[in-house]
């Protein structure tokens, strides 16, 4: 394995750095300078024991694409929403509880991955995000979505397996360009109005719910 643990304080001196692949090192902080790179469009950080990104994150206005999977994250800061060009964020299987509100002014933001982590709640304004396609919240501890969820119309991928739904919000009928939904292992108890209103719909999972007719409650519509 690659034993680097940690970054000069000089690294952000790097101003064309463009892409940063440091997967599987033991990196456990990153310097305040890290900001500075601001020519930095992918970063990949799989694996690695960080657990917050520095002060001022946000100031990284060229990054596109940010991965850190199976990592020791526990929030994001609260200049997230800075990251303006950011067009796909994969952040699964970490440890995070709660986003902060300006992740909602990611309006570049095609890609959500966040399954396998500790989330009871969204932001707000989520269906802020007008620009998000897919999004992964599988594994999570969501009890409910927030109403303006029907407000991401450009979203084709949703997964919400394996939480802890009872029900559906009614702007949920709204996702007029949905084509695969997964609510496999929630609370459902009736099968939610809503998604009568999903002309686009394709797939559509709900093993494990009580709702379900039988043991595989899966359609390909």
């Amino acid at each position: 394995g690659n034993r680097l643990t940690s970054l000069p304080d000089s690294f952000g001196d790097l101003a064309k750095l463009q892409v940063l692949q440091m997967n599987g090192t033991r990196l456990f902080n990153l310097p305040a300078s890290f900001v500075d790179l601001v020519a930095l469009e992918t970063l990949e950080l799989n694996g690695i024991p960080l657990t917050d990104f520095p002060a001022a994150f946000g100031r990284l206005v060229a990054l596109q694409k940010l991965v850190l999977n199976n990592g020791c994250l526990l929030a994001l800061p609260p200049d997230f929403g800075g990251l303006s060009r950011l067009h796909t964020l994969e952040l699964n299987r970490n440890q995070l509880s709660y986003l902060p509100e300006t992740i909602c002014e990611l309006r570049a933001l095609q890609t959500l991955e966040l399954n396998g982590n500790h989330l009871a709640t969204l932001p707000a304004e989520i269906g802020r995000l007008a620009s998000l396609q897919r999004c992964g919240l599988n594994a999570n501890r969501l009890a409910e979505l927030p109403e303006s969820f029907g407000g991401l119309a450009a979203l084709r991928e949703l997964f919400l397996s394996e939480n802890k739904l009872a029900a559906l919000p009614e702007s949920f009928g709204e996702l007029a360009l949905l084509e695969r939904l997964e609510l496999n292992g929630n609370c459902l108890e009736v099968l939610p109005a809503c998604l009568e209103q999903l002309g686009a719909l394709q797939r559509l999972e709900l093993r494990g719910n009580k709702c379900a007719p039988g043991p595989s409650c899966s359609a390909t519509l």
